[in-house]
């Protein structure tokens, strides 16, 4: 049964955003906890743009009367994160799974079949993570922003908040290996992400 669903859910994915998605298992709690295990997301080149060994929900207040889901917290295990800009491309890779999940203005929904959604905490452990603008030249000493190699990435992250393409965050702990050899042992900042910037307070 975990495993069919697991397989369901990956195919309507796949098909929902034109990509390749793949997911081993998905179990759910007596407590509606979610636990789902091996998920690999392509990018719309066909390479793997996400995978990780597992995420964990913790689902906190649904509301169906509301129609509102919060998520207490997201825990992701080992993942491997790479966004890239492809050469001669305005956007980075993940930009159409942010394009899928939008709000989208001009189409007209009845007040019943609108749903919020809402993640208070997300917890990256043992990241790896890869942001690569392909179209900007490489430097040989320091770090290169616009070649981004960070190993070892570990994040407790509170106050998500999504507007549009712009992602706000309130990092209560971040720690990583930069390539360049920079270490960072302890960082606590609001950081702001848009597919074009990503800027500290």
């Amino acid at each position: 049964m975990q495993t069919f669903l697991a397989q369901k859910a990956a195919q309507y994915l796949s098909k929902e955003l034109k990509t390749e998605i793949s997911i081993k298992t998905i179990t759910i709690s007596p407590f509606l906890d979610v636990m789902v295990e091996d998920v690999s997301i392509n990018d719309q080149h066909h390479r793997k743009m996400f995978y990780t060994k597992s995420i964990l929900l913790d689902f906190g207040d649904i509301s169906f009367k509301n129609h509102q889901i919060n998520i207490a917290n997201v825990i992701i295990d080992h993942p491997s994160i790479a966004l890239v800009k492809y050469k001669n491309e305005n956007k980075v890779n993940f930009q159409f799974i942010a394009d899928y999940f939008a709000s989208k203005d001009t189409v007209k929904t009845t007040k019943k079949s609108v749903w919020k959604y809402g993640l208070t905490g997300l917890k990256l452990v043992n990241a790896h993570f890869i942001y690569n603008l392909e179209d900007k030249d490489t430097i040989k000493y320091g770090i290169d922003f616009n070649h981004i190699d960070l190993s070892d990435l570990n994040a407790d992250i509170r106050g998500i908040n999504i507007n549009g393409d712009t992602v706000n965050v309130d990092i209560s702990r971040l720690s990583f290996n930069e390539k360049s050899g920079f270490k960072l042992y302890l960082l606590q900042s609001e950081i702001a992400f848009t597919p074009q910037s990503l800027s500290f307070k």
